[in-house]
């Protein structure tokens, strides 16, 4: 653009030309300054074009049109944080150990990332940049794994309750990670099962120091979960058919204090079968405190109560057996057990000891043992899908009492041999002991052999049908 010096006289208007595309175009600028000293032009085709154009701006200038209101934006729903607490505080399923559990893991490693962000603009690219977030924090694959699969849980929620429309990480493959206990449980379950039947064993003579434990130990042997044992009621407890139904289990309140809620973990009831020997730990529970079982109420998956139940397994004093005292319940029981095998105290080490979940896998291995299918044993540790169970229901509900009678068979032989085993090493134990001139090395007696379970046990153990 070329512009020709304006004449004397011109005042704010002057001609200026412009080429373009091989032509010359010539227009004419009026220009002003405000009074803030700021320059402004007005273009037009002829000088009073120019000059109109220039007018209408000064006369816009001085009374401004007010600017119309922005429209007020569309509500995008929750935050992810948001959302989260929407959940802990909705899904009545979860207990509260792990309702803060997974407050904590998401208060950690995910809130910093994606806390402030909506839920529905979650997408795949801002959960890999958290992952990624996570990674250069330098967190745990054990802390990455559980962040990961509690933010998934919650998004599954929100699918559920139409929050978003779908949930990103179901397109994700989740952090890998190594399952120390599911090592553990693979290294030491043969041994670990011999323990068990030999606390079976010891724990149902009536003189035994934890037979008073028989039928809590009994209920980890039927592979129930630890809120499903401890949220038995003594009307699950069915004298008639000999069995058990899990339809509750035990929730604690935030806060404290205890409730029953009318489902299991994945929401599905189921009845187990009773073999002689559990039967009779049951029968035990139920006639110790017959009159005096702490009531709690039932309520259901939204907070409803609708009716309330006798626990079955309780305290000296009748009370809830709390959460936190499973564990330590559990580890003095086997602290006893081996104290009673070796004749003497000696710490229980982490490779002996039976982890409380453990017990649910030994229940399917003895059960894999008689040949019981793959089918069978998930519907007794209730890992059956709702298209599963009614599937197999008609097969079920044939085979329940022949399950009853071969599991509980199997179980009074296979403990009996390794009871026996038990008692003759700490008779033997307890000898050398007394006898002045042995050893202070505890000795065993060398002929002494520890009793194959597939070998010795007969009958049960060779029918695979």
């Amino acid at each position: 653009m070329t512009r020709q010096r304006r004449k004397k006289g011109d005042g704010g208007l002057y001609p200026t030309t412009i080429r373009a595309h091989g032509d010359t175009y010539r227009y004419f600028v009026a220009d002003w300054k405000d009074k803030n000293g700021k320059r402004h032009r007005a273009m037009g085709a002829t000088p009073e074009q120019a000059l109109a154009r220039k007018n209408a701006k000064i006369q816009a200038m001085a009374n401004p049109v007010p600017r119309r209101a922005a429209r007020p934006r569309k509500p995008t729903g929750p935050t992810v944080e948001e959302a989260a607490e929407m959940w802990l505080a909705a899904d009545q399923r979860l207990g509260e150990t792990s309702r803060r559990k997974y407050r904590s893991n998401l208060r950690l490693h995910v809130f910093p990332f994606v806390g402030t962000l909506p839920v529905k603009k979650l997408d795949v690219v801002r959960i890999s940049r958290m992952v990624e977030g996570q990674q250069a924090q330098g967190i745990g694959e054990s802390a990455a794994w559980h962040a990961w699969k509690t933010f998934h849980t919650m998004l599954a929620w929100a699918t559920r309750t139409r929050l978003i429309t779908e949930n990103p990480m179901d397109y994700m493959e989740a952090p890998k990670r190594t399952n120390h206990r599911s090592e553990h449980i693979d290294r030491y379950i043969d041994a670990h099962t011999d323990t068990a039947l030999g606390i079976i064993a010891w724990a149902s003579e009536k003189d035994s120091p934890i037979h008073g434990f028989y039928p809590l130990i009994m209920a980890m042997g039927l592979g129930l979960r630890r809120a499903e044992a401890l949220g038995l009621t003594r009307a699950a407890f069915d004298m008639g058919t000999r069995s058990l139904a899990i339809r509750a289990r035990l929730m604690q309140r935030e806060g404290g204090g205890y409730f029953l809620q009318s489902a299991t973990k994945n929401g599905h009831s189921r009845v187990v079968p009773l073999p002689q020997p559990f039967y009779e730990a049951m029968l035990q529970a139920y006639n110790l405190h017959r009159d005096d079982a702490a009531v709690l109420p039932i309520e259901d998956a939204g907070g409803v109560k609708v009716g309330e139940g006798q626990l079955l397994l309780v305290r000296e004093d009748s009370s809830p057996i709390p959460y936190n005292s499973w564990n330590r319940i559990w580890r003095s029981i086997q602290q006893a057990f081996q104290d009673h095998v070796e004749g003497t105290h000696t710490p229980l080490s982490e490779e002996a000891y039976i982890l409380p979940h453990e017990m649910r896998h030994i229940t399917a291995s003895l059960l894999g043992e008689q040949g019981e299918s793959l089918t069978t044993i998930q519907d007794v540790l209730g890992h059956l899908t709702p298209a599963m169970s009614e599937h197999y229901r008609h097969i079920l509900e044939r085979s329940r009492r022949e399950l009853a009678d071969r599991w509980g068979a199997h179980v009074e032989a296979a403990a009996k041999n390794l009871g026996d085993f038990y008692d003759e090493t700490s008779k033997a134990t307890k000898a050398a002991e007394n006898d002045s001139d042995a050893d202070s090395t505890i000795l065993r007696p060398p002929t002494q052999k520890k009793p194959n379970r597939k070998e010795k046990t007969e009958g049960p153990l060779q029918n695979s049908d």
